[in-house]
């Protein structure tokens, strides 16, 4: 299952009064998370993905993507989702002078895919990529 989702971060949007937004998925295990800056926002607008009290990506508690004209990709991260299946994007935008819109795009493999991936043949999957040949 493949999830696209627009988040229109607004001029000036402060750290402390984030921009946030939930994103409503179905059971599953992530596979891959995407995030597309469009050219224009020149690194300054800032996102992160949190489930539930904790942030999931980036993976350092402190951070946050931000870029301009970049995919920033998360593949392969094997993360299961929890009842209610939401996550939310917190983003902001300080001293910016336009809204800037991010795109989030989310794979999600379903119970029954995970379970024709499971064993020898996922484990095979990650230490390839792991090593650079996946």
């Amino acid at each position: 299952m493949f999830y696209d989702f627009a988040v229109t971060v607004t001029a000036n949007t402060l750290e402390n009064v984030p921009k946030e937004q939930e994103i409503k998925l179905t059971a599953g295990v992530i596979q891959k998370v995407h995030v597309l800056y469009p050219p224009g926002p020149h690194g300054m607008v800032k996102l992160r993905i949190m489930e539930g009290g904790h942030q999931y990506l980036p993976s350092n508690p402190e951070g946050y993507f931000w870029s301009d004209d970049e995919v920033v990709k998360a593949d392969d991260e094997y993360y299961e989702l929890k009842e209610p299946y939401i996550l939310k994007v917190v983003a902001f935008s300080p001293d910016t002078t336009y809204n800037h819109t991010i795109g989030v795009r989310i794979s999600i493999l379903r119970p029954e895919e995970i379970e024709k991936q499971s064993g020898l043949f996922l484990l095979l999957r990650k230490f390839l990529k792991l090593v650079g040949l996946g």
